[in-house]
């Protein structure tokens, strides 16, 4: 898959709006130590957990 243009400043805005979200939401409080690595796979689980997005499963292969 080919990277996007400005791939970083899309995560960093992704990022800060799922913090934003799960901090309004009061699910949490994230310290300033908090990776990104890990502020986004809380986010992540909050939102499937909230079904506003569907767990990734990968895909079965079709090649054939």
């Amino acid at each position: 898959m080919k990277k996007l243009k400005h791939e970083a400043e899309l995560f960093k805005a992704a990022l800060l709006a799922g913090v934003q979200y799960a901090e309004g939401r009061g699910a949490v409080e994230f310290e300033a130590t908090d990776s990104a690595s890990d502020k986004a796979l809380y986010v992540y689980r909050l939102l499937v957990h909230d079904k506003i997005l569907h767990r990734y499963r990968s895909l079965p292969d079709r090649s054939r």
